[in-house]
């Protein structure tokens, strides 16, 4: 007995063995894109400040205590201030102006992989690899504050 979303493909002659296939694909595809490993990937809950330049010095508060959580291998903090950081990042290139808006784009993007891949290297408890990911974003975070200000 076939549900009835494959009688329909069935009747518009697409083979049931392919929109199983397809269905399969989509349902990973839509799986991945929640979350993975155990926790979600959620918008994090932050106030995002008025000006480039809040959102900067907001920036490198988190970076701060970034910082401080994998020097003190307190990597459980991690994941949180890593999202809050990815925020404030990705509303960074809305407060600057226009013509700085291209180079903070790529720099925050930039910034918001390297913090995906700090957090799940601290998620995995990989000092070694969280200390080399943080070396990574010290710098990008620096370049960041030269193209803003």
């Amino acid at each position: 007995m076939l549900p009835p979303f494959f009688k329909r493909l069935r009747r518009q002659g697409v083979p049931t063995l392919a929109a199983w296939s397809a269905s399969v694909l989509v349902f990973m595809a839509a799986s991945a894109a929640m979350g993975h490993e155990g926790h979600d990937h959620g918008a994090a809950q932050v106030a995002i400040p008025e000006t480039a330049a809040g959102v900067v010095a907001e920036i490198q508060k988190h970076h701060g205590a970034i910082t401080a959580a994998v020097t003190g291998k307190n990597l459980k903090a991690v994941h949180d201030l890593a999202e809050t950081m990815t925020a404030l990042a990705k509303a960074l290139p809305d407060k600057v102006p226009v013509e700085k808006k291209e180079r903070v784009q790529g720099s925050t993007t930039t910034m918001t992989k390297m913090l995906d891949t700090l957090h799940h290297a601290a998620d995995a408890g990989n000092q070694p690899r969280a200390g080399i990911e943080l070396k990574k974003l010290d710098a990008v975070v620096a370049a960041l504050e030269k193209q803003v200000n």
